[in-house]
């Protein structure tokens, strides 16, 4: 007997873009075991596409460069509560003097903290 709780859980490892779809087909393989129906071979298929995906998704994010912020610029200062303001507010909006260094930076350090928080 297989948990299909614990599978559906191993989905949210997945890349993003596969999520979905692997829910429905873990859903009809479910649906079809608990109809007494033959199940195994798609669940086998099913697992070795998850299991592509989750290492696929592990290899981008160990590649992803880390992003090193400039200290001479005034928005470094703020860095914490910048990222605390992202991580506990849907729309957070930063104000100040900008120049492109200041703006590269402070998009930088967003997808930074992005990523961190989805890993």
């Amino acid at each position: 007997m297989h948990d299909f709780s614990d599978l559906e859980a191993r989905i949210d490892q997945a890349l993003g873009g596969q999520r979905f779809r692997l829910r429905q087909r873990l859903r009809s393989i479910d649906q079809a075991r608990r109809a007494g129906k033959p199940y195994d071979r798609s669940l086998e298929r099913w697992r070795s596409e998850l299991e592509q995906s989750v290492q696929l998704r592990a290899r981008r994010l160990a590649r992803l460069p880390a992003a090193a912020l400039d200290p001479t610029l005034p928005i470094t200062v703020k860095c914490e509560e910048i990222q605390h303001a992202i991580r506990d507010h849907a729309v957070t909006i930063v104000c100040g003097e900008t120049g492109p260094a200041s703006r590269h930076s402070c998009r930088r350090s967003a997808c930074k903290w992005a990523a961190a928080s989805m890993a």
